[in-house]
């Protein structure tokens, strides 16, 4: 597999710096516009199928990415999931992730969506990039290769001291969170959740 280095000089300008290598004939991530959040990543090879709760077997995936190498396209049955390869490897700073995200056109005028969106790639994984597509509609949904299929977000994570307070057994846990123990301040909010702030 050869691979060639990309330097990103939009995110340069923020004084960090992406490295992206890619496969041979792999499309490079792009912006779509000047001041675009996300980098557009394309469907380059398939790497998965599910169809159900079931991934499909190796023999039948062997003919699957065969189809869609020499037709140049495939058409994603209905509710299936599919793992597509862009090529694309990340050197990303100790301080960065990318957040793979939905295109919202895909989304909406073909129903064909991101799982797990946002998705993570971490500063330290090394493999491909994979996407996975998920057909939503009841219609066979067709994507070809080379087409922009989701984009990449550059972020920066934070990542603070982490102090753990354990609660002590004869606490219940409402009142250790509503200000029992002396590191926890009580707030007005207190432990209401799902739709307790109201709809207006």
């Amino acid at each position: 597999m050869g691979v060639l280095p990309i330097f990103n000089r939009k995110i340069e300008k923020m004084e960090n710096i992406i490295r992206f290598m890619l496969e041979d004939d792999a499309n490079e991530p792009t912006y779509g516009s000047a001041l675009a959040s996300g980098l557009d990543v394309t469907a380059f090879k398939i790497l998965k199928v599910f169809r159900g709760d079931r991934e499909i077997d190796p023999e039948k995936l062997k003919e699957v990415q065969k189809g869609f190498n020499e037709r140049g396209y495939i058409k994603l049955r209905s509710l299936e999931r599919i793992l597509f390869g862009t090529g694309v490897y990340a050197n990303l700073p100790e301080d960065m992730e990318l957040q793979v995200r939905a295109r919202s056109g895909m989304a909406l005028k073909r129903g064909l969506s991101v799982l797990n969106g946002p998705g993570t790639v971490d500063a330290d994984y090394q493999g491909e990039i994979g996407i996975i597509l998920y057909n939503s509609t009841p219609f066979l949904n067709k994507v070809e290769k080379g087409e922009r299929i989701a984009q990449l977000v550059p972020a920066i994570v934070a990542r603070p001291v982490i102090h753990n307070i354990y609660k002590n057994g004869s606490v219940n846990a409402e009142e250790y969170v509503m200000g029992i123990d002396p590191y926890i301040e009580p707030t007005e909010r207190g432990t209401g959740s799902y739709g307790s702030t109201g709809n207006k």
